[in-house]
């Protein structure tokens, strides 16, 4: 009896050094890529947001405007948000009113980045269509409207994510964990609104777009390739490359926190495939804010503004030539 409890606690011991050997190295990988998005992708948004913001033309575009909201998001994420993520994820003993705050700004951030990019296209497709409503109103009613329009998705998403979602509570046997008490339901409809449903009009967007971009520049280049229609720029439209790559990203970042969301029940008894892909699929969602300026290069003006903008003033030697003449 004596030698089966000892080779069952050498077991038991053998069982818990594997389990904490795999939750360490998981740890790890989730906290360094949060510590290096949340150090590269501050710097580089910021970067980004203060080239436009610093140049009255480049900025006086309303799609600018929506990339320069954008940036903001990224930047409030990568300096509040993954910081806060980092910190709970060091502590045994969690506060459950804050993990609450910052799963539910993560949820805001998904919500408001995804709705911006519809924002975009939708601005892209009126570009091509030739419409600006800053035309038909005065100054002070555009400021106005511009000003609404780049702060709906962050009213929208401080009312639509406190009342679908949630609130977490203190485990009954385990007072270090944080559990979520709204039913999945939730969650799933959540998911449908701030992910599944912009993606879809993301997408549907986009192709309307490339057909009408197509079309209207065959208009005056009907010899032109079909891939020349789509991709070259035309007269006074951007080109269509930049925003087919951003619904890309933006796809390939949320599909499997949106396939994990839908699916929970398929990873009941499964501990380490949930968090494995849980882990995956933090790490693509985190990578918009590095991924995302990187694809708004493809825009020539603001390319061009990122290659010649520097926050220090420009280092110009100049060169003075005196001639005297001699006199013998």
């Amino acid at each position: 009896m004596a030698a089966n409890i000892s080779g069952s606690n050498i077991t038991n011991a053998t069982t818990y050094t594997d389990f904490e050997n795999q939750w360490q190295i998981l740890l790890s990988v989730f906290r360094g890529n949060q510590v290096f998005t949340s150090v590269v992708g501050s710097v580089v948004n910021l970067w980004f947001l203060a080239a436009i913001l610093s140049s009255p033309e480049v900025r006086s575009r309303l799609r600018n405007k929506i990339i320069c909201n954008r940036f903001i998001l990224h930047l409030l994420n990568c300096t509040i948000i993954l910081p806060n993520s980092i910190h709970l994820t060091g502590q045994r003993i969690i506060s459950c009113l804050h993990y609450a705050i910052v799963d539910n700004l993560v949820l805001m951030h998904q919500l408001i980045a995804n709705w911006l990019l519809v924002m975009l296209l939708a601005v892209f497709i009126a570009q091509i269509e030739g419409f600006n409503p800053r035309t038909r109103l005065s100054p002070k009613s555009a400021i106005l409207g511009t000003a609404v329009l780049l702060v709906f998705p962050w009213i929208a998403s401080l009312v639509i994510v406190p009342v679908i979602i949630h609130e977490y509570t203190k485990h009954l046997k385990t007072s270090w964990a944080c559990f979520f008490t709204a039913g999945l339901d939730s969650l799933q409809v959540f998911r449908s609104i701030d992910t599944a449903l912009p993606i879809f009009l993301a997408v549907l967007l986009v192709i309307i777009a490339a057909v009408l971009r197509r079309r209207r520049f065959a208009l005056g280049n009907t010899s032109g390739s079909i891939q020349a229609e789509l991709f070259e720029p035309g007269p006074e439209i951007d080109n269509t490359l930049p925003y087919v790559v951003a619904v890309v990203v933006s796809t390939a970042c949320d599909l499997l926190r949106l396939i994990l969301d839908l699916n929970h029940p398929t990873f009941a008894d499964e501990f380490w495939p949930f968090m494995r892909t849980w882990v995956a699929a933090t790490i693509l969602n985190e990578s918009r804010a590095l991924l995302m300026p990187i694809t708004f290069l493809l825009l020539p003006d603001i390319r061009q503004r990122i290659k010649t903008w520097r926050p220090w003033p420009s280092a110009r030697t100049d060169l003075t030539v005196t001639f005297h003449k001699e006199t013998n």
